[in-house]
């Protein structure tokens, strides 16, 4: 929908309460399991077949445990530091986004915070694709740095999936354009998250079929494999 100064709303992010609990459920079964297994595994072990003791299993078990004990150690501290930066929810209106932390603290990126790209030429608001260590997310510029513009609230286990995340986006970006016309938005974004470029409304449709298509050849590529396996091994 187009809005105007005036008219523009505030969107608060919407928690899929499924989801949410469903992927916590998860976190909260596999994560102690797979824990309790790498602690018991070397014990059953040595329980199971006493030929083992006989072959250093005394050494094998002090070198074991202390690395097990400090990989615990080093995922508490990767739990406690996921936790700060974990986000409950989040609101876009007419100054900005703003967040809210799981431990409580609240932060907010201000429309008249961003800055022009210190990069000549550049876009100011644009978008980091998905890499082996991050995940997508959009960007802008305050004090001459990047600055992270999240629309996510997931931190495993910290989870807290939301529905209307991509109209959020969308809403942000018709923010920008309103409050800070002077800013230049990167025309990648409205094709890569499926934004109307003049309406501002998330494309339902078109990322629906863009889903299917990738369903479809994930199928037809799976479906290659077993055929020239099957007729090329029997």
């Amino acid at each position: 929908m187009i809005y105007t100064k005036e008219t523009y709303p505030d969107m608060h992010a919407v928690p899929s309460v499924f989801m949410t609990w469903f992927y916590r459920f998860l976190c909260c079964a596999l994560i102690p399991s797979y824990s309790l297994l790498f602690y018991l595994l070397p014990i059953l072990l040595f329980v199971s077949n006493s030929d083992i003791v006989k072959k250093g299993t005394y050494l094998f078990l002090a070198i074991y445990y202390p690395l097990i004990m400090w990989s615990s150690f080093i995922l508490i501290r990767l739990y406690a530091k996921r936790k700060r930066k974990a986000i409950k929810s989040i609101v876009v209106d007419r100054n900005g986004i703003h967040y809210q932390f799981v431990y409580g603290k609240f932060e907010s990126i201000l429309f008249e915070q961003l800055e022009r790209s210190p990069e000549y030429d550049s876009t100011d608001i644009d978008w980091h694709p998905r890499s082996r260590h991050t995940r997508e997310y959009l960007y802008g510029f305050i004090a001459g740095e990047q600055k992270i513009i999240d629309f996510q609230c997931a931190a495993a286990p910290f989870f807290y999936l939301m529905k209307n995340r991509r109209q959020l986006r969308a809403h942000f970006l018709q923010g920008v354009e309103l409050f800070r016309p002077d800013l230049k938005i990167s025309p990648d974004l409205y094709r890569t998250f499926f934004i109307h470029p003049e309406t501002y409304e998330f494309d339902r449709k078109s990322y629906g079929l863009n889903i299917m298509g990738i369903i479809i050849s994930i199928t037809i590529i799976l479906l290659g494999i077993y055929l020239l396996m099957k007729y090329r091994f029997g």
